[in-house]
Formats: structure tokens, sequence, C-alpha cells
């Protein structure tokens, strides 16, 4: 076994410009950690992660090519969107290798990636937990539930594709990509199931990991390519953006770890390829302001959720607010309303004038409106 080692560390000192991190990982640790002082085996390591981390710049010029290739392939039914982690993501911490915390990386180009089969899973909890407790037809047993992800004698109609991460985030300026991080376990005796109970006198143990940082393409396709199938997906696809922003994907979500949300920056010219506008997006500013007398269309409840929704002419959606009902129009219909009130991508209507500020003369007349 040792003879092997040399042989891989002595093949690394001739080649150091490794370009799969996964490999690294897997293949290139100098010692085994019962061979070595617990200093020497964290300073290898240490060594071996930034090795890994150099090595995802040269893997992703390789990696965008068939980035695009994959883009290109997704069927046409597929719903897609940017996601950007907010601080750090971790896949696979606790799988098998030859370190003590693992990662999941693509098996052929070495990049990070999150398993369609994660995020499906994360959607299914998600919209039974959430979505089933505010109705039925979401929980495990309703009828869109089944849709979405299957019951034991039907398979479900949408298909989560694996998010593979923009390649600007493997070659770009921005230290993104795999990541250097820690944790530090205070009670390792208490935590391995042993008979010691945590306490001040305990040592720290820091262990070094890799986790992720970056823009996530995610994609979602129904199996049919029919206006229906589209509308099941983009559900899908707005699902899976709230599981990811609520609950994360991964390992460490209740330390922060694995949330995901729209990007805000500007996308690479494969995320914009990728990523095409859809007819109801928002835009990047409103146009009108409280007071003002607008024309709005209504327009589908994509989620089925029950909620009224109708979209100015500048593309801002818009909704009524507690306690005043929305006026009584068909999807597709257009209204003349009012705007309430307005946020920085929404529209608060009413069919009301509402009042403005006024200022009031020396006399105690009201004055002109401001």
């Amino acid at each position: 076994m040792q003879a092997c080692r040399d042989a891989i560390v002595d093949l690394n000192r001739r080649n150091p410009k490794v370009s799969h991190p996964g490999l690294l990982l897997s293949r290139y640790l100098r010692i085994a950690n019962s061979d070595q002082s617990k200093k020497d085996h964290q300073d290898d390591k240490r060594k071996l992660l930034e090795d890994a981390r150099q090595a995802a710049a040269p893997a992703g010029r390789l990696y965008q090519q068939f980035f695009q290739q994959w883009h290109d392939n997704l069927p046409p039914s597929a719903r897609r969107t940017v996601l950007s982690v907010q601080g750090r993501l971790i896949i696979g911490l606790g799988a098998n290798n030859v370190l003590e915390t693992g990662i999941t990386l693509h098996h052929t180009y070495g990049v990070p990636l999150i398993p369609g089969s994660a995020l499906k899973g994360l959607a299914a909890h998600y919209c039974d937990q959430v979505w089933g407790e505010a109705e039925s037809k979401f929980s495990k047993r309703g009828e869109s539930y089944k849709i979405l992800f299957g019951a034991e004698l039907d398979s479900g109609h949408i298909v989560f594709h694996d998010a593979w991460i923009d390649p600007a985030s493997l070659t770009g300026r921005d230290n993104l990509g795999l990541v250097l991080d820690v944790m530090t376990p205070h009670h390792g005796e208490y935590y391995s199931g042993k008979n010691h109970p945590p306490s001040d006198f305990d040592d720290p143990n820091p262990i070094q990991f890799l986790s992720v940082s970056g823009k996530f393409h995610v994609a979602v396709a129904a199996d049919v390519d029919s206006d229906d199938g589209l509308r099941w997906a983009q559900l899908a696809l707005d699902l899976l953006q709230e599981a990811l922003a609520d609950w994360g994907v991964g390992g460490k979500t209740s330390s922060g770890y694995g949330r995901l949300r729209p990007s805000t920056a500007q996308l690479s010219g494969e995320a914009a390829r990728c990523n095409p506008q859809k007819p109801n997006s928002k835009p990047a500013a409103v146009r009108y302001k409280r007071g003002d007398r607008i024309r709005v269309k209504r327009i589908e409840d994509i989620a089925g959720r029950g909620k009224v929704r109708f979209q100015a002419e500048d593309g801002t959606i818009g909704h009524f607010g507690k306690p005043e009902f929305p006026p009584n129009a068909a999807v597709g219909e257009s209204v003349e309303v009012w705007v309430a009130n307005v946020g920085a991508d929404t529209y608060m209507l009413t069919l009301r004038k509402p009042a403005l500020k006024q200022e009031r003369s020396f006399n105690g007349e009201k004055g002109k409106r401001r």
C-alpha cells in the first residue's frame, strides 16, 4: 500500500498540474492517518485541499465546453434558473472517502455539482411539510404531490436535473468554486458516543474541508412537451427555489450552509443563454408611483395556490392587500386600478384612489397636493 502511495506522490511531483480535484482528493494523500502524527496529518490534508482547490480552475476551462453541451441538450419542456450560493454549500460531507470529510464532485470533470436526487428529495419534503400544510393537494397523499414526485404505482412526471456550477465560478477571480473551510468540534469524545460528558477541559479539534461557493444552473423538466407540462415544470421550479432559499440543501444547513437564491449580479454568457426571460419576469425597476391610476392584467397563478395576481404594463406583479377584495376579472382580462403602495419589485393595488399627503396653509385650509 505504501509503495502505491509513494508512486503516486512521485507522479504528482513530475506532473504537479493535475486538473481533476476529485482525483487529487481520492488518490494523492501522502501518508495514511494512522501512520503519522495528528499535526502532520492535518498539514498534509491542508496542502491536499489547497491543491484540489487550485486544480478547479484548469478543470473549469475544459468543463465550460461540456457545460454548453448540457445546456443545449436540455428538453424543450425544461424550466431553468441561475441561483447563487448564499455563503457556502457542502454536498456529500459524510460520504465514504480517504479523508475525514467528503464532497460531491462531477465524476468526469471534477467540478462541484448538486445531484438531481438531492434536489428532488428536498423539493418533495418541502412540498409535503410546507405547501402540504396549507393545501392538502400538496401533501404526500395529494394529487399534485403525486404528479410532481410520483407514488407507489406511478412515477412522477417531473425530472430534476443535476445542478451544474457556472463556469465563471471556476475560472473567475472572485475566489469562488471550491473554498477552504473549517469546523471545530469541541467535544469529540462526547460526540463519538463515548462515556465522556462535555466540559470546558476538552480540546477543540479543527477539521478542514472543502465547501462550495458561486452560481448554479438549476433545471427541471416535464416528461411531456405541452403547455400543461410547461406549467407543471414551472410549478416544480418555483417549489424548488422556495425550498432552496428557506431550507437549503446538503450538509450543515442548521449552520446556514446550502442556501441558494436568484442571482442579482451580471450573469456570464453561458448563464444568459441558459436563463431566458419569462413573460412575467420582474423588471429592473418599477415605473409607477403611489396614487397613479394604471391598467393591469390578471395573470395565471402558476403555483395553483389560489393567489390573485395582476401584472402592470411595466411587467411588475401587483396584488391587493387585506381586507380589500380584488376585482372579479378572468385570467387575461385587464382592469384599471390605483397604486396604493410601491415596493422594490411589486405594487400594492387598490380600487379606491389613495389619499395623498396634503400641505396646509397658515389659516388651516388644505393647499395643493404634493
